[in-house]
């Protein structure tokens, strides 16, 4: 009988467990949106294939006005690039790269299309350990750490309280022990979520959009004469990171460590 009792015990947690997991992942538009949200992908997906690229490019971007997902990012991005428009397929490759930083298709066409950027830029040594850190840590994982901590903390808390009314003292130990381990490993993927997050504002990243652009030693109107001279050259499709900022200026860092300014319009943020 106690042993049956047990049985029945992580029977209910795991059908629990799967309700959650439903309710957590399920979508929270209605149906007649998605439809809508698959036709728009079908049409790109149809236009990419017969050529049309500036239609595809019209469907997907129409499409990522009210959804933002990895597949939908990496098509516009492929179109972008068989359109001749590199800095627009590196903007979108990077974005489907935030949203699913180990997506080795995305992965490859970004090394393709960055092949193409005229600088080369070394970026600083790193180790192996800072690597998978970053992409431990990456903005893009943010949404699937929260899940997780939403998802988690349910079923622990739910343990416990189940626990509570539990007559066998088996169950009773089993409830205690789940509901405490699900609960600190949620207390982890929150702690996750919290460092994925600051990630979205501290590491900001743009695209140059330009062809050509002269970056400057202080933003227009900061300095005077000599004091604000031209750097360096960048050209379309080099990612860079973002810092200060004015009303039409930005202060950029470059992976080797080089800063300057440039106008805010010869860039667009990931």
């Amino acid at each position: 009988m106690e042993s049956m009792n047990k049985s029945q015990v992580r029977l209910k947690i795991s059908l629990v467990g799967l309700v959650l997991c439903w309710f957590v992942g399920m979508p929270l538009t209605g149906h007649a949106d998605m439809n809508e949200a698959r036709t728009l992908f079908e049409v790109g997906n149809a236009a990419y294939a017969a050529g049309e690229f500036e239609q595809a490019i019209a469907a997907y971007e129409s499409l990522l006005t009210e959804y933002s997902d990895c597949s939908t990012e990496y098509n516009l991005g492929n179109a972008h690039f068989k359109a001749g428009h590199l800095g627009e397929a590196i903007l979108h490759y990077e974005r489907a790269k935030s949203l699913s930083p180990n997506n080795e298709d995305v992965q490859s066409n970004l090394i393709l299309a960055n092949m193409r950027v005229i600088d080369r830029i070394e970026p600083l040594p790193t180790n192996g350990l800072s690597d998978l850190w970053e992409r431990l840590v990456a903005a893009g994982m943010f949404v699937w750490y929260a899940r997780g901590f939403m998802l988690m903390w349910t079923i622990g808390f739910g343990c416990l309280a189940w626990r509570l009314f539990a007559q066998d003292v088996d169950n009773r130990r089993v409830l205690g022990s789940v509901g405490t381990i699900v609960l600190v490993l949620g207390a982890a993927v929150g702690w996750l979520s919290l460092l994925s997050s600051a990630r979205i504002d501290q590491s900001r990243r743009a695209i140059i959009m330009s062809p050509t652009v002269d970056i400057w030693s202080a933003p227009e109107g900061q300095a005077a004469g000599s004091s604000n001279t031209a750097l360096f050259v960048l050209h379309e499709g080099t990612r860079v990171r973002l810092l200060d900022e004015t009303q039409t200026w930005q202060e950029i860092e470059l992976d080797n460590g080089q800063v300057g300014w440039l106008p805010k319009s010869s860039l667009t943020e990931i």
